[in-house]
């Protein structure tokens, strides 16, 4: 397949996120797509292409523990 053609993600799940539909691209050209986490918030936001297949991004975030967060930006997760 060749490399400029466009994955479709619709109805995937990437750990607790669930993509619905492609978003407007980034000004510079990256794909993003509209997704809901399954979490109790079911929040929807916006996520790039890249984050979600190379699994950088897993939820929203609602559910992360303030104290992990805390450690990941002293260094100490």
């Amino acid at each position: 397949m060749p490399k400029n053609v466009l994955k479709d993600l619709a109805g995937q799940r990437f750990g607790k996120l669930t993509v619905i539909e492609r978003a407007p691209s980034a000004s510079y050209g990256a794909t993003r797509w509209r997704v809901r986490c399954d979490d109790p918030c079911g929040r929807e936001t916006i996520v790039f292409s890249t984050t979600l297949t190379q699994g950088q991004t897993k939820s929203c975030g609602q559910g992360i523990d303030p104290s992990y967060v805390g450690a990941l930006i002293n260094g100490k997760a």
